[in-house]
């Protein structure tokens, strides 16, 4: 076999996203507004949990929500008729996850 080669990485690969997500805290912030960000493994209950927080507070503060799915609208539905002020469904085309402009672009609708 060959011989390799160590490649230090000393920037993070995350760090356009780190920054998108810091400038996204902030204007959350001035605007007053709290994001929650529920992140689960399939089947594991991401529905029920959405669900039981609006729920507990719908009476409390108006509440939108921007349901990321791969290919359903199962928690945008849900979320409506949990009572939501509104739900928009973001179809991510296949990803498990959202990149870090995802939410930014989803929170002008």
């Amino acid at each position: 076999m060959g011989a390799f080669k160590t490649i230090k990485i000393k920037k993070s690969v995350d760090e356009c996203s780190a920054r998108e997500a810091q400038r996204l805290r902030g204007k959350l912030k001035e605007d007053g507004a709290f994001l929650l960000n529920l992140l689960p493994s399939p089947r594991s209950g991401n529905t029920a949990t959405l669900v039981r927080a609006i729920v507990a507070f719908k009476d409390e503060l108006r509440i939108g929500v921007r349901a990321a799915e791969i290919d359903s609208d199962v928690d945008a539905r849900t979320s409506q008729c949990a009572g939501v002020a509104q739900a928009i469904r973001l179809h991510t085309d296949g990803m498990c996850c959202l990149n870090a402009d995802m939410p930014t672009t989803v929170l002008r609708a």
